[in-house]
């Protein structure tokens, strides 16, 4: 593994992949993963936190944020041909939608 951040590691040598974050919430682990230097890729369904991840696409240009339920959300459009890193802190009620939406 290679070291991206002080406290987040990414697998490596996969170069063409981004990070797709599922419910960024408050941007702690948006942080985590925009540090590693690849693209991010967070969808955010509510309001406020939408916004507030919105601001740290100015400190991390390599973060989009995108304001929708990931239920309804076209991953590969979002992916545009790269390889995708799931992430995501999701509650138990929609682990298994999400993944089977995905997958």
């Amino acid at each position: 593994m290679s070291r991206n951040s002080s406290n987040f590691s990414v697998p490596g040598p996969e170069k063409d992949f981004c990070w797709i974050e599922i419910g960024g919430g408050h941007g702690e682990m948006t942080q985590h993963l925009a540090a590693t230097g690849k693209p991010v890729i967070t969808v955010e369904l509510d309001p406020p936190l939408a916004r507030r991840l919105e601001d740290l696409t100015a400190q991390f240009p390599n973060v989009s944020v995108h304001h929708n339920d990931v239920l309804k959300t076209d991953l590969r459009a979002l992916a545009a041909g790269r390889r995708v890193r799931i992430y995501g802190n999701l509650p138990y009620y929609i682990t298994s939608p999400i993944l089977h939406h995905f997958f």
